[in-house]
């Protein structure tokens, strides 16, 4: 067993691993590896040569400290059960400090995870609220624009700096976040709610949407207007605040890098690659 960075060549053996762990479509992973793909940024498991377990990093910042997001966690199925992550999570460690990060943190992606990241030294940092609403046409009508990725940076900028220990990612990450928002089932949008410039970013399909972030002050209002202005019958609604009828849901884990009380809390984490 070797642990090592990716290389070029190995993207023909990662986009295997993806395809079966995740399930992604192909054109989905043309996109990533096309856009996203760090070699030295996605730390492997290999075995006889060959990746086998993987996990990406990217840097994010709290409070104005470096950290980084942990996504992309995946190991063959034939490869599970046998510690894998758990050598690749410790040297992904070793290296985030190297780097000069002083916390990480992560999505689970299923419930039972929350556990297996316990083991690791992970507490949760963060909760969001969730709610599912169907669209019953009594809303009030929104005018949206388009956002640039320009707007775009400068509003939630704008918007992070008010929220304390909010996650922040760095204009390279945050571009890609945009990109893949806009070219893989989502958008970014503006909206004036009186006098305030709000966007709200979120994905869609033919039957409903998933608003991942907006800064309206009423999340509801702002999905059923996107409802409408996609035709369909409803939409998931998430913030980092609670509102009516709204499901607590633990969400981001985090780890302080460092000897410490391991006590990272998180503010706001939306747009997480999850």
């Amino acid at each position: 067993m070797q642990l090592t960075h990716a290389l070029q060549e190995d993207i023909p053996a990662l986009r295997a691993i993806w395809r079966e762990c995740f399930g992604d479509e192909e054109d989905y992973l043309d996109f990533y590896f096309r856009n996203r793909f760090v070699p030295e940024d996605t730390l492997l498991v290999r075995e006889d040569g060959a990746p086998v377990a993987m996990l990406t990093l990217m840097n994010v910042t709290r409070n104005g400290k470096s950290g980084f997001y942990i996504y992309a966690v995946a190991t063959l199925p034939a490869c599970q059960g046998r510690g894998l992550q758990r050598r690749l999570s410790s040297w992904a460690e070793e290296i985030m400090r190297q780097r000069g990060g002083s916390f990480c943190c992560l999505v689970p992606a299923e419930e039972y995870l929350f556990r297996f990241y316990e083991k690791l030294g992970f507490r949760p940092g963060f909760a969001r609220w969730e709610k599912k609403i169907k669209n019953d046409s009594s809303f009030d009508l929104i005018e949206f624009y388009p956002c640039s990725f320009k707007n775009f940076r400068e509003l939630r900028t704008e918007y992070l700096n008010s929220i304390p220990n909010a996650l922040v990612h760095p204009d390279r990450e945050l571009g890609y976040i945009y990109q893949e928002l806009c070219c893989c089932g989502g958008q970014v949008l503006r909206f004036y709610e009186g006098e305030k410039l709000c966007y709200a970013a979120y994905s869609f399909d033919a039957d409903s949407i998933y608003l991942r972030e907006q800064t309206g002050s009423d999340p509801e209002r702002v999905a059923r207007a996107l409802m409408d202005l996609h035709s369909v019958s409803e939409a998931v609604v998430t913030s980092h605040l609670s509102f009516p009828g709204a499901k607590k849901r633990e969400w981001v884990m985090a780890k302080d890098l460092f000897d410490g009380e391991n006590t990272v809390a998180v503010g706001h984490a939306a747009l997480m690659l999850d």
